[in-house]
């Protein structure tokens, strides 16, 4: 495996990891906001800026890492982007406004929670969206002219569009948002331990489960025997919590991030050695050369620094969010 795809996949699955946990906090916050509101918020109010913080280190180590390609595939999904971007706005100002601001007089507390909510499950459809034509290729015409690496007239070098209605026809890839959102529904009662959904939970991930591999199978991918990993997770979590089998321990938000993440991360051959059902070729886009060496130092300095700061970050704004979070409008 190249060395900068294995960071750049694991920056990927980090930053998926924590966009899921908040994906499945809005699951809850919409099912349970009465009896799971002040648990999931508690949660949320310190982690959704490491969220945008790890979207930002993906975003940095994808141009590091496809620097060559980056601009035309920007150009080829602006209205994704677009969309994103947006949404991810309206989330981070409702997210703000719902911890911070004093008093109201148009919006509470809930129905603030509530648009963070719709902006976060909106923002992982597209986000799900664009991974699904990352992987399956439906919908994206490419035309690569030599390795765009060696030049940096990149875009001349690379043309590449997306077709919206082309990759709603395309097979597996709507299976795979509805897969996903279905395993996100699964896990989330044991992350934020629900009890009474339990039940719900272990269904959800095994259909959501066995929907993804459908997926997949549909949009060309080559399943790997490492599938098993992401399979024991996805499926032997929800159950071991629905069993009453070391609850402790997998409610445990850290390693329930760590599992996350491993397993997210086990899904590299999705796109590896080949992106878009074969029609890029990760040999042909990624950086090389001098800049390999500097990209590779320039990301341990900066992974360590984020990682201690963000350490540092969670800690202190938890137990402030445990302090200061004593009720929630009902």
């Amino acid at each position: 495996m190249f060395t900068l795809f294995a960071i750049q996949f694991f920056t990927t699955a980090a930053a998926v990891a924590f966009l899921l946990t908040e994906l499945m906090g809005g699951f809850m916050l919409l099912f349970d906001w009465k009896n799971s509101g002040q648990k999931i918020m508690t949660y949320v109010a310190p982690i959704w800026e490491v969220t945008g913080t790890f979207l930002a280190m993906f975003v940095v180590e994808t141009d590091a890492t496809f620097a060559g390609i980056l601009i035309p595939a920007a150009f080829a999904f602006a209205a994704l982007l677009l969309i994103f971007l947006i949404l991810f706005i309206v989330r981070n100002v409702a997210i703000i406004l719902g911890e911070f601001a004093g008093s109201r007089k148009i919006f509470t507390d809930r129905q603030l929670y509530y648009i963070y909510v719709i902006a976060t499950l909106l923002i992982s459809v597209v986000f799900l969206a664009f991974s699904s034509a990352i992987i399956s290729g439906n919908g994206v015409k490419i035309d690569i002219a030599g390795n765009p690496v060696d030049s940096l007239l990149s875009v001349s070098n690379a043309e590449i569009s997306f077709n919206l209605a082309s990759w709603l026809a395309g097979p597996g890839d709507i299976l795979f948002v509805v897969s996903a959102a279905l395993i996100a529904f699964g896990l989330s009662p044991v992350f934020y331990d629900v009890d009474r959904f339990s039940t719900y939970g272990v269904i959800s991930s095994v259909i959501g489960f066995i929907l993804g591999i459908v997926s997949f199978v549909q949009m060309g991918v080559h399943i790997s025997p490492i599938i098993i990993i992401p399979a024991i997770i996805i499926i032997g979590v929800p159950i071991l919590y629905r069993i009453g089998l070391a609850k402790k321990i997998l409610t445990n938000k850290a390693l329930f991030i760590v599992l996350l993440i491993v397993s997210i991360y086990s899904l590299y051959f999705t796109v590896y050695p080949s992106a878009m059902n074969g029609k890029l070729p990760l040999s042909q886009i990624i950086t090389t050369g001098p800049m390999v060496i500097g990209t590779i130092l320039t990301t341990v300095v900066g992974f360590t620094l984020l990682a201690f700061m963000l350490s540092l970050y969670v800690y202190v704004n938890y137990r402030s969010s445990r302090n200061q979070m004593t009720t929630l409008p009902k």
